[in-house]
């Protein structure tokens, strides 16, 4: 074996060893957003990006006073969500687009990556005893579940819903997966059942049953 074959070798077997540790840079995806909703990645250039858009929101309403405080909560909320492994941020940010949902509303892509030596299939076993976790739409590429939290906002009890959906990245061995987020907000006396707030889970449910791969076939 020639020197530059025992290196084209040694790289294939490093290249395969990162794989198997589930290490390197994660595949690139989409997902289908509605009409208005933009995709901002969770860094210091989708900071930059929020801050420009919402200085002229602010602009528009007279209420640049209000940009120093929004500029200190927009870096603290991007450098936690970051912490814990956000990528990508999906929101409405177009105010005359037809994704306006009526309700804080956004969904968030985080990279999950299993405790070293094994698989994410032991968080999946936790979501499905937890919080009843099953197929989207019975595709058991992706798992979905539920969780609601009750805080008050201004004197006020809001229900934080999240719906999550796990799916695992190709190529990973069941090692990492991207998990959507999303999330929004509801008054506590507004039911689970009502039409609005089913259209909205309705619509996540499609968000998150579009996400594709690069490069993967359909």
């Amino acid at each position: 074996m020639s020197a530059q074959a025992g290196a084209a070798e040694g790289t294939r077997e490093r290249v395969s060893l990162r794989e198997e540790l589930g290490a390197g840079a994660p595949p690139e995806f989409t997902i289908a957003v509605p009409r208005g909703w933009e995709r901002v990645p969770v860094d210091e250039g989708g900071r930059a990006q929020l801050e420009q858009r919402l200085s002229g929101r602010m602009m528009q309403v007279g209420r640049l006073d209000l940009m120093i405080e929004l500029r200190r909560m927009l870096r603290e909320n991007l450098s936690v969500m970051a912490e814990h492994g956000a990528i990508a941020l999906f929101m409405p940010l177009d105010p005359g687009g037809l994704g306006q949902t009526g309700a804080p509303t956004s969904i968030t892509a985080y990279l999950r990556k299993g405790e070293p030596g094994a698989e994410l299939d032991d968080y999946a076993r936790q979501v499905i005893q937890r919080f009843g976790a099953a197929p989207l739409y019975g595709d058991l590429r992706t798992l979905r579940f539920e969780t609601e939290s009750t805080r008050d906002v201004d004197d006020t009890p809001v229900v934080l819903s999240t719906t999550h959906y796990l799916t695992p990245m190709p190529g990973s061995r069941r090692k990492r997966a991207v998990e959507l987020l999303a999330t929004y907000g509801r008054p506590e006396s507004m039911p689970r059942d009502d039409e609005r707030v089913e259209g909205l889970h309705v619509l996540f449910d499609v968000c998150a049953s579009s996400l594709r791969w690069a490069g993967a076939r359909a």
